[in-house]
């Protein structure tokens, strides 16, 4: 990411009419995150104040710090170093699976106010330390998965770190693209993976107002209420998803879930 920012000296100040749209649609998701996200925004308001989201104390946890990016790509500990000059006051936290890599960017992730997690990034071990200092620290406004891009580790972390974001917070994955590549052996349509999760997101989110419209299919109604393969993840508590080429961004709602939704 920083390869976007090699035009300015390093110690310019990162103005928003100076960043490219970039071609996965992140820094639109990035944006919009802020916006959502940050101290003193209406949670659905656009981003037309940057001085707010600049001086916002945020907390941001992404999966993976480039520890096999190829230098032409911005080598290791990009995403560290846009979130900074994005974010000056926010507390940047990290999981990797590169434990030596990570190691030498431990300091200044600690610096932000942010810690660093070692380990598999869908592994349970790993994610319970996040779990517990999002549960005393509080918890993330923005959580971005660009680790391994495997799409089967991509639902699990979704999975298992969503406790630790918080509501109207932004979920954030990236590379999506990888679940229709043969490496990974997933074929685009395996169960477990995330594309087909999204997919049938898109439809649960649906389900708001099977409960209430008079006009749906009592076969769709039916559908909402009462067949288990709608996640109950996303019936209960995603409130929108935001999708580009290769990712998506899911906001999560406030407790209680909207009065139309179904449990």
């Amino acid at each position: 990411m920083t390869k976007y920012l090699g035009h300015l000296p390093e110690d310019t100040p990162v103005r928003w009419h100076q960043l490219p749209t970039w071609p996965a649609g992140c820094m639109y998701c990035w944006i919009r995150a802020g916006a959502h996200l940050s101290a003193g925004c209406v949670p659905h308001e656009l981003p037309t104040n940057p001085l707010c989201l600049l001086s916002s104390q945020l907390r941001i946890l992404e999966i993976g710090l480039g520890c096999d990016m190829p230098e032409e790509w911005g080598g290791v500990g990009n995403s560290l170093l846009l979130w900074r000059r994005l974010f000056p006051r926010a507390a940047i936290s990290f999981i990797e699976i590169d434990a030596q890599c990570a190691e030498k960017l431990r300091t200044d992730i600690e610096a932000t106010g942010g810690r660093l997690y070692i380990g598999p990034q869908a592994e349970p071990a790993t994610v319970a330390p996040v779990l517990t200092d999002a549960a005393s620290l509080g918890p993330f406004d923005l959580i971005v998965d660009d680790g391994g891009h495997h799409p089967v580790h991509q639902r699990l972390s979704l999975e298992l770190l969503w406790p630790a974001l918080r509501p109207f917070g932004l979920y954030v994955i990236e590379d999506l693209l990888t679940t229709y590549f043969h490496g990974y052996e997933t074929l685009g349509a395996a169960p477990g993976s995330s594309m087909p999760f999204l997919t049938a997101a898109l439809g649960a989110l649906q389900c708001r107002t099977a409960a209430t419209a008079g006009e749906v299919d009592p076969a769709w109604r039916a559908y909402c209420q009462q067949n288990s393969t709608v996640p109950q993840l996303v019936k209960k508590e995603f409130l929108s998803i935001d999708c580009a080429a290769e990712i998506c961004a899911i906001m999560k709602h406030a407790t209680p879930p909207p009065l139309a939704t179904v449990l």
